[in-house]
């Protein structure tokens, strides 16, 4: 006979049994959803498959909450047997399983440890970077004595040598300089506010302007352009690749550098969001080499031809990232380069 019998068919007992069964099969029938979703974000786990195994465990536990309430009206024991067979079926493999992978889980570091082991590697990249800036400087600065006070004794292809010595010993020091902006980034107290994107870029346009001489540019900006972020680091990915559109234009009689938004559909959330970006006319490059633009010292072009040390496009990741955004390019070679990226927030 139906089970609704052995609550003898008293309403507020039924119902509370409905209830109760139907809120916990609804909470179990959630959590699988949020598993996979993690499992998706986390391609570098090495067991997600112990995820997707705990997922199935879950759900089939949440069916057995429904065929409890299904058995209240209409006696399918054996359907309710089976289900429950089927979920003791996973539980015992998932039990089984998990065991072995508790070493593997109590070896992976801790959040805390992560975090200390970062500030230890931050310390020792300043330091290094620090004690490297003095011996750059005395090899710098003793080549310049050398073309000044010698120049009568040293010959036109000793004094190009003592120049490229300058030269590279300068780049070096540049690129000290960017991978110290790269390791602060991280460090560095996020601030949020709302920040007046068009006015940044604008003043950020107006400063390469000013260091560019009589090079004809047009800046195109949008107005009324805002998010949700810290002023500094966005200060920072808007000079980053404004910058980069002023680099990579200098061989145009007329550089066009635009500055914008448009709205896309998120791929995982499907809704509508701002999509910010910076479009130039320059020498763009190869969309086949595209996944090397972010890294560090990553260059699709050779620093003869523009100069740069590879480091400021993976500075514009991580800050993107930190504002819970993401950052990727659009390119032809000899047709200009768009770089686009969102942020978390919008104003």
């Amino acid at each position: 006979m139906p089970h609704g019998h052995c609550y003898l068919w008293t309403p507020s007992l039924l119902w509370t049994f409905v209830v109760s069964e139907g809120l916990i099969a609804l909470s179990y029938f959630s959590i699988p959803v949020g598993i996979i979703y993690y499992v998706e974000k986390r391609e570098d786990i090495d067991f997600n498959w112990m995820f997707i195994l705990f997922s199935l465990f879950i759900f089939s536990c949440g069916i057995t909450h429904l065929i409890g309430i299904w058995t209240i009206w209409q006696p399918d024991y054996w359907m309710d047997a089976a289900f429950k067979a089927v979920t003791a079926a996973i539980s015992f493999v998932t039990a089984v399983m998990l065991w072995p992978l508790i070493p593997k889980l109590l070896k992976m570091p801790s959040h805390k440890q992560l975090e200390h082991v970062v500030v230890q590697l931050q310390a020792f990249a300043y330091s290094v970077s620090h004690d490297l800036r003095g011996p750059l400087r005395g090899i710098d600065g003793w080549s310049l004595a050398l073309l000044e006070d010698y120049a009568d004794r040293i010959d036109e292809t000793g004094r190009g040598y003592l120049q490229t010595i300058r030269t590279e010993t300068q780049r070096m020091g540049q690129l000290i300089d960017d991978l110290l902006q790269f390791s602060r980034t991280n460090r560095l107290e996020m601030k949020q506010a709302t920040v007046d994107l068009s006015t940044l870029a604008q003043t950020v346009a107006d400063r390469l302007r000013q260091g560019e001489g009589a090079r004809q540019i047009e800046f195109a900006i949008q107005s009324g352009l805002s998010a949700v972020g810290d002023g500094n680091l966005l200060e920072i990915v808007l000079t980053n690749l404004l910058g980069n559109a002023v680099k990579f234009t200098k061989h145009c009689a007329v550089a066009k550098i635009e500055f914008g938004n448009e709205l896309d559909q998120d791929q995982d959330t499907k809704a509508l969001r701002p999509v910010f970006f910076v479009r130039d006319n320059g020498v763009g490059f190869d969309m086949a080499h595209a996944k090397r633009l972010f890294g560090v010292f990553q260059r699709l072009h050779t620093a003869s031809e523009f100069a740069g040390t590879g480091v400021g496009l993976a500075t514009v990741q991580r800050i993107v990232h930190r504002h819970a955004g993401k950052v990727w390019a659009d390119a032809r070679i000899g047709q200009g380069a768009t770089f686009y990226f969102t942020l978390g927030e919008t104003a």
